[in-house]
């Protein structure tokens, strides 16, 4: 009960606008910088994370095209030695049909 006289007594000296005041200070530099660095370092982590994330996206994608741009070329060299094929057939056939 010590404790809590003093705070009392301070108040009621002090009265409403003195609390008020009391409490305007306090919120204006301890409570709201603490709470704007605590959103600062969020915000720095959620920053770092996007970037990350951003970061793998982009190299998954760079290895599917890669990996996408490899087979493409496999298939348009099956379609050329196919047609090629195709062309010695058509090319044999129309000399035997002379």
């Amino acid at each position: 009960m010590d404790t809590v006289e003093p705070v009392i007594q301070i108040a009621a000296s002090l009265g409403v606008a003195g609390v008020l005041g009391w409490y305007l200070y306090y919120t204006t530099t301890v409570s709201f910088p603490k709470m704007n660095d605590q959103t600062l370092a969020r915000m720095d982590a959620l920053a770092d994370r996007q970037s990350q994330v951003m970061r793998e996206v982009c190299q998954d994608f760079t290895s599917t095209i890669r990996e996408e741009r490899v087979i493409r070329r496999e298939e348009i060299s099956m379609l050329r030695d196919e047609l090629r094929h195709l062309r010695e057939l058509d090319d044999t056939v129309n000399r035997e049909g002379k």
